[in-house]
């Protein structure tokens, strides 16, 4: 949609709802009402280095930037949306694979769904559009404010819709989260909706390099009942979310109520919970689109498509066919130039024998160049190859990290002499498990394992700085500007001279369980003062029983009931063997649902 390149947009504060803990979900209206009035950038400079350096240049002409203010006008938080005002058509004949018909068709208004934190005091939102430049490319540009008032509505629910997780592989907050709805299902069809999403979802994985990151992802179902069944065609059927074929006159485009939509998964997933959404409509014929909220069909080549457009939005990814309307110009996105040197993927022209400069590109014949000859950003039943592959990762780890947890978790570490303290890294591994941890301590390499054991007594008193880093070492990214592979976490640890004197130890803290399987987890806890040894105990029929004696700060504990709930807490004793209050308990839970 080029009115993006330029302008602002009118936001209208249309509703608020309450989420889980703080958080607020708040709806804003866009139109294109105002987008070709242009607006002064300058005072808001300061904005836009922030802006740059966490996300760097806009990768699409069709996404926005976030900017939360509170009331001192500080950056609360940043983040980059899918425009809400395009719907991408794009057509591919399901026999051969190859472009029909394309179409980005402007959108007169649009909804965008923040979740804002209560207890930041947000009270502004900064919007941003990408703006074309003659010479660079995409840049972003400022393109209007609007204060925030939150007010309470009630979410209503039909009987019989839920939200379950299909694929549970951990935290949203380090997961790239996709998001499936169910459209054209009636009362009597709900209950298959499952089962039909089973499929479609192996075959979201099957695609490389997405099969190597699955772990890197959940999966949600969204249920929604209909009163009719299917889609209709050129109008709506009385279905909830309104599809129908024939949309815009192109047979296959099947569209819905994109901001419906979205206001019906924003109002039962937080932002955490929703990167990418995609509406399943209840019909065997071939369709679907894209743009803020992708849509499909149960046709078996719809998973394809859906695979395209979701390239487009969450891998930023440009179509690599020469139909439709031709701009030469620089591009933004990885995969495409209108430089011939291919200078911008060169890096792997001696690596993949495919990866070189093939003219036609973008919806241009001439001038526009792409990596392959032919891929899924071309054609449908094609790989993504090289280039498009290592966007994809750059674009999964911009929402998750290799370094999932640390223990312990806070930054200060205070023993003396005659203690030992435990550190551990759990990493976020592809099944090419490639991700490497890294320990430093005071800039010198003391390991490379998940785990590293500080001895007190090998080092004379003082302060320590401990590092570990995670880095996925894979071999399908060569280029990471941004270190988007890479995460680490620094420890100060302040090293005291012990006392021989017998002291009472304190209680232990920070108790932390990591689930190794279904009946096993590692505990970790920091090391109180005057500690030098430790039982574990377990609850067991109402009674503490010991379970292990350590002089470590981590251990094991193992051969549990399956996925049970357990209760567990720590007890320090000092040199003279005097034991010291218990830690509080932590209640463990054995239950994952795993899907893969």
């Amino acid at each position: 949609m080029k009115a993006m390149t330029k302008g602002l947009v009118t936001l209208l504060l249309f509703y608020c709802v309450t989420l889980a803990g703080h958080a607020k979900l708040v709806e804003f209206v866009l139109t294109n009402q105002e987008l070709l009035l242009d607006r002064d950038s300058q005072p808001y400079n300061d904005y836009l280095s922030q802006l740059n350096k966490q996300l760097g240049q806009p990768q699409s002409i069709n996404t926005l930037a976030i900017i939360q203010l509170n009331s001192h006008n500080q950056t609360v938080k940043i983040e980059q949306l899918t425009s809400p005002l395009v719907l991408r058509g794009e057509m591919f004949n399901p026999q051969t694979g190859l472009i029909e018909s394309v179409t980005n068709q402007p959108l007169a208004t649009g909804n965008l769904y923040l979740d804002i934190d209560e207890n930041e005091g947000i009270n502004k939102i900064l919007i941003f559009s990408p703006k074309t430049m003659p010479e660079t490319g995409l840049t972003w540009q400022f393109s209007t404010e609007r204060n925030v008032a939150l007010t309470n509505i009630g979410i209503k629910e039909k009987i019989g819709e839920s939200v379950f997780k299909l694929v549970d592989n951990g935290p949203s907050s380090n997961r790239v989260d996709l998001v499936f709805v169910a459209e054209g299902y009636t009362q009597n069809e709900i209950a298959r909706f499952k089962e039909d999403l089973t499929a479609v979802v192996n075959g979201f994985f099957e695609e490389h390099p997405i099969s190597l990151y699955k772990s890197y992802f959940n999966v949600w179902g969204v249920e929604s009942i209909s009163n009719q069944s299917g889609a209709g065609y050129s109008y709506p059927k009385d279905t909830r979310f309104k599809s129908y074929f024939n949309c815009y006159n192109i047979d296959r485009l099947l569209c819905v109520d994109i901001s419906e939509v979205q206001k019906y998964v924003s109002q039962r997933l937080s932002s955490h919970s929703r990167d990418i959404i995609v509406v399943v409509v209840n019909t065997d014929k071939y369709g679907g689109s894209g743009g803020a909220v992708a849509t499909m069909s149960l046709h078996s080549s719809a998973v394809d498509l859906a695979l395209h457009e979701v390239a487009h939005t969450f891998g930023l990814l440009a179509d690599e066919y020469d139909y439709g309307s031709c701009r030469v110009a620089p591009a933004s996105e990885a995969n495409v130039t209108n430089n011939r040197s291919g200078n911008k993927w060169s890096h792997w022209f001696d690596v993949a024998n495919n990866v070189n400069v093939f003219e036609g590109a973008k919806y241009c014949r001439y001038g526009m160049y792409r990596p392959t000859n032919n891929s899924l950003m071309r054609a449908l039943g094609q790989p993504f190859y090289a280039v498009n592959s290592e966007q994809l990762i750059r674009r999964i780890y911009s929402f998750t990290t290799p370094l999932s947890s640390q223990t312990p978790n806070t930054k200060t570490i205070n023993i003396s002499t005659q203690q030992q303290q435990a550190f551990s890294a759990s990493l976020l591994q592809p099944t090419t498990k490639t991700v490497t941890a890294k320990w430093q301590l005071n800039d010198k390499q003391v390991s490379s394992a998940t785990d590293f054991t500080f001895m007190g007594n090998n080092y004379p008193p003082g302060t320590y700085q401990l590092t570990v880093e995670a880095q996925d070492k894979t071999k399908h990214v060569i280029v990471d500007r941004n270190n988007r592979l890479k995460d680490a976490f620094t420890w100060t640890i302040n090293l005291k001279a012990g006392s021989h004197q017998c002291h009472t130890p304190a209680s232990p803290t920070h108790l932390t369980a990591q689930i190794l399987d279904k009946n096993t987890f590692q505990l970790s806890w920091l090391a109180p003062e005057h500690a030098q040894h430790y039982t574990v105990q377990r609850l067991i029929e109402g009674t503490w029983q010991d379970e292990v004696s350590t002089t470590a700060t981590m251990t094991e504990i193992s051969n549990l009931a399956p996925e049970s709930e357990q209760l567990v807490r720590v007890i320090g004793a000092n040199g003279c063997d005097e034991m010291g209050k218990a830690s509080e308990p932590l209640e463990v839970s054995l239950k994952r649902t795993l899907n893969f």
